[in-house]
């Protein structure tokens, strides 16, 4: 049957913030651009409950479960930091600025371009683990990871525009990371936090 992934209380909770920060946003900037994360998710969610139908709910997270999300975050952000070694700056960018005029007018880590960037977080890791590793699950761990990735790789090119040979590396060593996470915990929580993490830290102050 292959690999079911859990929503439990944390990945609620980011997914109602997703779509509370896009519907923010759009009151900035009624673009493509602004939207596209918000169909990502809503696609993906879709998906996963009724199409798939391979999502089980976590109704409560003990210390155990606790404890294991947080080493796992870690884990995620460990591959991340990796990843980073090979490029000047992480990937996980915009594929533009949104809502340049009006940026200014939030202060701080609550800038536009580092809300649209943690929704992007939570959009892509519905997305990718959500949708994908799910659907290659049956093949095995290795090659529904390594697939993944590069379809994760793809996607990275095709949305953010053109990646350097060593920014191919940061992107799929991340995203070889991020699916034994999920492989391991059967959950998309810890990956949005560290996902979520890496996009706020790279895009405050932009």
């Amino acid at each position: 049957m292959g690999l079911i992934l859990r929503h439990d209380a944390i990945s609620k909770f980011f997914i109602l913030l997703g779509f509370s920060i896009n519907i923010y946003l759009l009151t900035f900037d009624v673009s493509f651009a602004t939207a596209f994360p918000a169909f990502l998710l809503l696609g993906s969610l879709v998906m996963q409950r009724y199409l798939y139908k391979r999502i089980e709910e976590d109704t409560s997270i003990d210390d155990e479960e606790a404890g294991s999300i947080t080493y796992f975050t870690l884990l995620a952000l460990l591959g991340i930091g990796v990843g980073s070694l090979f490029v000047s700056r992480t990937l996980f960018i915009l594929p533009a600025t949104i809502g340049q005029n009006t940026n200014s007018m939030v202060l701080g880590i609550f800038s536009l371009n580092v809300l649209h960037g943690a929704l992007m977080a939570v959009a892509e890791e519905n997305f990718f683990r959500g949708i994908f590793l799910q659907f290659f699950s049956p093949f095995g761990m290795g090659p529904s990871i390594s697939a993944t990735a590069l379809i994760g790789i793809i996607y990275h090119l095709r949305v953010y525009g053109s990646v350097s040979g060593n920014g191919l590396y940061f992107v799929g060593i991340a995203w070889i990371v991020f699916g034994y996470v999920a492989w391991r915990t059967k959950r998309i929580s810890p990956l949005i936090i560290a996902h979520l993490i890496n996009n706020v830290l790279s895009l405050m102050g932009s």
